[in-house]
Order: structure tokens, then sequence, then C-alpha cells
């Protein structure tokens, strides 16, 4: 047992002595994120509201972009061509409606939030070519696997009008997709196994349903859900949350 195992980290060294170059990098990343359909629910909240007079007119924030924090290993498994690893954070910025009416000593302050986030953890392989006589280098990936995502509706208004509601209610959510990035890249080496580039491409992740996580009651704001919910339209239909866009950032990586 002892010979194999002596077998083996010599092969390991051998292979890794002839092509295994590993790499870890990080990355921040622009998106865009497409949610249509929650945007559609968003406004319809805004639309319930038309009947208050100007100037009392909500203002309104839809879904449209974010940013991703994440992370990215390899290993070289032959000339050009590496297998990894890559995870991060996908944060949307949040979708909102605000309302602010006074008059004759009444006000309300009303205020819905919808937070959206994703972590997706995915397997993939990637392709590296050094320009010659360059510290330039282009590369492109494709990595897949799952996404986890996670949502929270939020409403909270203040009034002193009489017989009005008060109060805050907050429904939390989770789902989850298949994920698939593909990314192009350039980088410039900015020292010995280090650089620094530029990394654009497309991610596709559809959440095809969220479910509540908790059971949720406030008849006097107007939300019921029980645990395991799914979260529906007017129509009764499942309400999708696409993370799905394109991303553009910054890529740090180190060899070893």
């Amino acid at each position: 047992m002892r010979k194999i195992v002596v077998g083996i980290v010599l092969l390991f060294a051998f292979v890794s002595s002839v092509f295994a170059i590993g790499n870890v990098g990080i990355f921040v990343d622009y998106t865009t994120v497409s949610m249509a359909k929650v945007n559609d629910q968003i406004q319809l909240m805004a639309d319930s509201m038309s009947s208050l007079p100007p100037p009392y007119i909500p203002t309104v924030t839809k879904f449209g972009s974010g940013l991703i924090f994440g992370a990215v290993a390899g290993i070289s498994v032959m000339p050009m061509l590496d297998i990894g690893v890559r995870a991060g954070y996908l944060y949307a910025f949040p979708g909102t409606i605000k309302l602010d009416i006074s008059k004759g000593g009444y006000y309300m302050k009303l205020n819905v939030n919808f937070d959206a986030s994703m972590i997706p953890i995915e397997g993939g392989f990637s392709f590296k070519l050094a320009l010659p006589a360059s510290p330039i280098s282009l590369g492109a990936g494709v990595y897949a696997g799952y996404g986890l995502a996670n949502s929270k509706l939020s409403m909270k208004i203040e009034t002193n009008i009489p017989s009005a509601p008060n109060g805050s209610v907050e429904v939390p959510m989770q789902g989850g997709c298949l994920v698939v990035d593909i990314l192009a890249n350039a980088g410039m080496s900015i020292g010995p196994a280090m650089s620094l580039g530029l990394e654009l491409g497309y991610r596709i992740a559809n959440v095809s349903e969220m479910k509540s996580t908790q059971a949720v009651s406030n008849t006097d704001l107007g939300f019921e859900f029980a645990k395991d919910e799914v979260v529906k339209d007017e129509n009764g239909d499942p309400v999708p949350f696409d993370f799905s866009g394109f991303v553009a950032g910054l890529k740090f990586t180190i060899g070893f």
C-alpha cells in the first residue's frame, strides 16, 4: 500500500512538472439582470396607487443590474486548457416603490423593497493564449452549475390617517436553477505569475419559481403566505426570477 501511495505521489509530481500549473483568481463584475416578470409585479403594485392625485405619485425603481463578487480556481490539464471551479455572490440592485403623502396634518409613508441575490457554484473549463513577445493574453471559458437564489419582499407603512393600516411585513423567498456562464477575457501580466484583466460574458440563470421560506400572515397589509408557497402573479402563474444577463468586469489572477 505504501508503495502505491508513493507511486501516486510521484506520478502527480511528474504530471505537475509537465503541464499542471494551478491558478486562483478573484473577480468583480457589473451585470445586467432580466427580471422582466418581477418588474411587471412591481409596476402592477405601483399602478394600484394610480388613483391618487398629483403630486402623490409613487417613485418606482425596477430591477436591471447588479454586481458579482467571486473567485475562480483552476488546474492546467494540457497546454492552454484549464479545468476548475468558479463561485460568487450576485447582488441585484433592488426594486423599490416609495410614496410620501402629507396634507392637512395627515401623512402616509410607504416603502416597498424587493431584494434579490444568487450564489452560483460552477465547474468548467477555460482556454488561454499568450500572445508572442507580449504581456497580453486572451482567453475564454464555459462554466455550469447550480445557483441558489434568495429574495425578500418588504413593505412598511407609517401613517396617522384614522383606520389606515400601520406596520411592516417581510416575505423571504428562495429558489434555484441551472447556471451557465460563457466568458471571454483579456489579461496583462503585472508581475511574476500575476495578471490583471478584463472579463466579458453572458450568464444564463432563470429561476422558474420562488417559494416563501416561512409562513407570513398580515391581513392588514394584505399579505398571506404559507411556508413553501410558490410566488405567483395575478393570473396564478409562478413568477420567474431571471438573473440572466451580460457581465463585464475586472479579474486578478495568481498562478502557482
